[in-house]
């Protein structure tokens, strides 16, 4: 919430006390149904820290333009499960793949990521 992203002492805080270091993110980036897949890394005083699941975070980064992303895609494509990457978004990516620019990113991502055409989505 921007009230918590706002409270910069509390983040300090919460990085030097317990090692959080809590962001903001475009959640519309990810793919169908991600909030059913988060889970707790439990509470740290009164906030409850939940994580996005790997392969939906990998997915929003296929979508994404951003050198970063793309940076970071290479980085873990030889210790992730590429079939699982696949099946997520064929079961999940859909909404994102209706929107042409992200459509292709994924594809050019796919390409410079595994030397392949971006798996067929339903």
């Amino acid at each position: 919430p921007p009230l918590l992203r706002a409270d910069h002492a509390l983040l300090r805080r919460l990085s030097d006390r317990f090692g959080l270091h809590l962001t903001h993110f475009q959640s519309r980036y990810l793919p169908d149904g991600w909030s059913s897949r988060v889970r707790s890394l439990g509470r740290f005083g009164r906030i409850d820290v939940f994580l996005v699941d790997p392969y939906d975070i990998l997915l929003g980064k296929l979508f994404s333009a951003r050198e970063k992303d793309q940076d970071d895609l290479r980085a873990v494509a030889a210790t992730i499960d590429k079939g699982a990457l696949a099946d997520r978004l064929a079961a999940a990516g859909g909404s994102l793949l209706a929107v042409p620019k992200l459509a292709e990113h994924a594809r050019q991502n796919w390409y410079v990521v595994y030397g392949e055409p971006l798996p067929a989505a339903p």
